[in-house]
């Protein structure tokens, strides 16, 4: 039997994103999400807000982290995990 090629009407990619790229949904999604995690990043304690800025946003180590606030390793160990946790626990409804 031979296969003739199927015939679509629709122009490839005219409604689909480009690779890489998301959709109207999806971007729409990924900023309401941006938004969410920065505000709850804001609403943590000062110490916390400022390690898990340096540490996630700026992308330091977190012996550069400490160097930076003048703090001792295990005070910025602690306060990443808190800040974690606090994290954790208020994105957990959405």
């Amino acid at each position: 039997r031979s296969r003739r090629p199927e015939e679509s009407l629709d122009v490839p990619g005219a409604y689909e994103p480009l690779d890489g790229e998301p959709n109207a949904s999806e971007a729409l999604d990924t900023s309401q999400r941006s938004e969410l995690v920065r505000r709850v990043v804001a609403s943590l304690p000062d110490g916390q807000r400022e390690v898990i800025a340096l540490f996630y946003l700026e992308e330091l180590e977190v012996l550069e982290v400490a160097s930076t606030l003048n703090l001792p390793k295990g005070t910025v160990l602690s306060r990443l995990s808190r800040g974690r946790d606090a994290l954790r626990e208020r994105l957990s409804a959405y």
